[in-house]
């Protein structure tokens, strides 16, 4: 793909989502000559397609990237074929998330902003709620690419879309911004984000944008408290993972979170989770949804070992709705669950049809599994745990909110799982209608296996990321996965052969060596998937 096709392809699905909510307005031979006219698109109606656009997690990448690849390396999920012999271990492409970047999400996110910019300055008062929550979506949007790119284009990658409107100055050739730069720009925007949505109060009655707002916001129906929350969320998320490689302005970011009592996603039912679908239902082929994917590739959905025998060693509750039996009536006991070996080596003899999968009632054919997991309550209480066990979130390391943090971020986990089970659309296969018990959740809390340790609280934590992460996070995962260097997975050994390293980034589309040469050439030698983008310091 040239920069070119880059730069333009976003304009097009630009104007497409403008002209099919501007139907009502001029005839399409009209509207061209006259940019002004594009200005009668209404934000509020391009806003649910950017929130679906950034929030849900497509099929494909389901499909090809989180059940093949990424599942089996990091053993969160266990395939069928060995992941050295399927060389899931290398990352030779960009796997389309350059583009989905692009021209999928930031595409929209711009668009609203651009067009916000071109409305008269009387209308304008009505619209400024929208901005704050497209900077929240943008910084959530773009994490998630310089995760695994590192440096990009960002300050310059976005003044194409000034050419739908007759404007000009569009930039074909962006600059590499430096990762740490990218990282300092979303955190100063979600805290001022938060900040503009905290002193706004929806006045229906004399906004209409406002009075809209709860139907086309379909993340959280117009909760402005909510979206502060999220962007809060987000802004700790993204201080913590810069953590070791500027800790200085990790610790200003958690603490200024911290001693302001800023609200934090703290709760389940806070979660910025998408919901929007529908997912199809267990017979697969509707459309590009979650669980199409799962149920077209629910042969290799298998429980990986380790995973099940963490969970079976402090009789964790989730093990039973996450996973079931083949041909298990009920799910009453933990002993008879097996997992799959990652090591192809360790499955000689080893009976498939015993081995447990992911279960269909919470996952492969439920209807209304979530279509996308931006980050959620257990999310942001393992980040408070890390940060106060480090010291990142006060003077000194505080063992006590540690643990405190440690152990809700547990509770709420399993609260998750089992509200995705119990919530399922497949009724009358549910095995479980109510969540666990206090003392089954305590006892899992007081476990030798989960029971906070200081002396190795960090490979906890880690587990407990993994486990909570599953393949809902897959992104999470693997960022995680990097950062803390924490989880001790099994070797994987296929004819003798012993992995020894694990893809550390994606490499840039090759589109980019040519089209945007100039610019290129300044980050080329970290273009293979060897070389740790800047946060990753372990």
């Amino acid at each position: 793909m040239k920069k070119i096709q880059l730069i333009i392809r976003p304009l097009i699905t630009m104007l497409t989502v403008m002209m099919i909510f501007a139907s009502c307005q001029k005839k399409l031979d009209n509207l061209f000559p006259n940019p002004d006219a594009f200005t009668s698109v209404q934000i509020e109606y391009v806003l649910p397609t950017a929130i679906n656009n950034t929030l849900r997690v497509p099929y494909g990448d389901v499909y090809t990237y989180h059940i093949g690849k990424f599942g089996p390396m990091l053993q969160n999920m266990a395939f069928n074929s060995d992941p050295v012999s399927g060389d899931y271990y290398n990352i030779r492409s960009d796997l389309g998330a350059w583009g989905a970047y692009y021209t999928q999400k930031m595409n929209n996110l711009k668009g609203i902003e651009y067009i916000y910019s071109q409305l008269p300055i009387e209308e304008q008062e009505g619209y400024k709620v929208y901005l704050p929550i497209v900077k929240i979506l943008e910084a959530y949007a773009t994490a998630q690419a310089t995760d695994v790119y590192d440096d990009m284009p960002y300050s310059e990658a976005f003044t194409g879309i000034s050419i739908i409107f007759g404007g000009t100055g569009a930039n074909l050739t962006p600059k590499f911004d430096p990762q740490s730069e990218i990282y300092y720009a979303m955190l100063a925007d979600l805290k001022q984000a938060a900040a503009d949505l905290s002193s706004i109060t929806l006045q229906a009655a004399q906004y209409d944008a406002h009075r809209v707002l709860p139907a086309q916001d379909i993340l959280f129906g117009g909760n402005l408290s909510k979206w502060v929350k999220f962007a809060n969320s987000l802004r700790l998320r993204y201080a913590m993972r810069i953590s070791e490689a500027d800790p200085a302005r990790a610790k200003m970011e958690v603490q200024d979170l911290i001693t302001s009592n800023a609200p934090l996603i703290m709760s389940n039912a806070d979660n910025a989770v998408q919901t929007s679908g529908p997912n199809a239902n267990g017979t697969g082929g509707a459309g590009q949804t979650y669980v199409r994917a799962l149920w077209e590739r629910q042969a290799n959905l298998y429980a990986p070992k380790v995973m099940v025998d963490s969970m079976k060693s402090a009789t964790d509750p989730r093990l039973l709705v996450m996973y079931v039996v083949p041909g298990q009536a009920s799910a009453s006991t933990y002993t008879n669950y097996e997992g799959l070996p990652g090591s192809f080596d360790a499955r000689t003899g080893l009976d498939l049809t015993r081995i447990a999968k992911f279960d269909s009632v919470a996952f492969v054919q439920n209807g209304n599994l979530l279509s996308g997991v931006a980050i959620n309550a257990s999310d942001v209480q393992f980040l408070l745990a890390e940060a106060y066990f480090k010291g990142i979130a006060g003077a000194a390391p505080d063992m006590v909110k540690a643990r405190q943090y440690y152990e809700d971020g547990m509770k709420l986990s399993v609260e998750f799982y089992y509200n995705i089970y119990i919530n399922s659309s497949l009724t009358s296969r549910r095995r479980i209608t109510a969540q666990p018990s206090a003392s089954a959740v305590a006892a899992m809390i007081a476990s030798p296996a989960y029971a906070f340790n200081g002396a190795k609280f960090m490979e906890q934590l880690a587990i407990q990321k993994w486990i909570h992460f599953s393949f809902l996070e897959m992104d999470e995962s693997y960022a995680e996965f990097r950062r803390l260097d924490a989880l001790k997975l099994p070797v994987d050994i296929f004819q003798g052969q012993n992995v020894t390293r694990f893809p550390v980034r994606y490499e840039y589309p090759t589109s980019e060596s040519s089209s945007n040469a100039a610019n290129y050439s300044a980050v080329s030698a970290k273009d293979n998937d060897n070389t740790k983008v800047w946060w990753d310091k372990n």
